[in-house]
C-alpha cells in the first residue's frame, strides 16, 4: 500500500537582499538546496516569489513535510509565515518537480498568486494549483 501524500502550502515574507543580482544568487542557492534535499526526502513542490513574498507548495510524506516546514518556520529569513493549506491529497500537483520555480512576473505566477493572497478555500487553491501544474508540464 502506498503511503499517504500530503500537501502543505504556506506564504511568508522572505528577507532577501535588496540588490537584484545578490537576491538572484540567494534565491538560486535556496532552489538548488531545496531541489537536492527534497529529492532525497521524497518531496515535490513549487516555489513562487514576488518581491519579498514567497509562496511554497510542498507535497509528499507527512514526516518529510513536517521536518521541512519546521526548518522554514525557524529560519530567521522568513517572517509572517502563514499556513494556507495542509491536507492529504490523492496525488501531487508537481510529481516531476523536486522544486519547480515560478519566477516573478510569469503567467504562471499570476495564475497562482491571487488565490494565495486571498484564499477562498481549498477549492480555489486546488484550481490554481491545477492550472499551474498544467502550465509547468507543458514547459518541461
Amino acid at each position: 500500500m502506498a503511503s499517504a501524500i500530503y500537501r502543505l502550502i504556506y506564504r511568508s515574507v522572505f528577507a532577501i537582499p535588496s540588490e537584484e543580482a545578490e537576491a538572484e544568487r540567494e534565491l538560486r542557492a535556496i532552489l538548488d538546496a531545496s531541489r537536492r534535499n527534497n529529492a532525497a526526502s521524497g518531496l515535490t513542490g513549487a516555489l513562487l516569489h514576488n518581491g519579498p513574498h514567497v509562496v511554497q507548495v510542498l507535497e509528499g510524506p507527512l514526516a518529510a513535510i513536517e521536518a521541512v516546514f519546521d526548518r522554514i518556520a525557524a529560519d530567521v529569513r522568513h517572517t509572517a509565515v502563514e499556513l494556507l493549506q495542509f491536507a492529504a491529497v490523492a496525488q501531487p500537483s508537481f510529481p516531476a518537480w523536486s522544486m519547480a520555480y515560478i519566477p516573478q512576473g510569469s503567467v504562471e505566477e499570476l495564475a497562482l498568486l491571487e488565490p494565495m493572497r486571498n484564499p477562498g478555500g481549498p477549492e480555489a487553491i486546488d484550481a490554481a494549483l491545477a492550472t499551474l501544474s498544467g502550465a509547468l508540464r507543458r514547459d518541461d
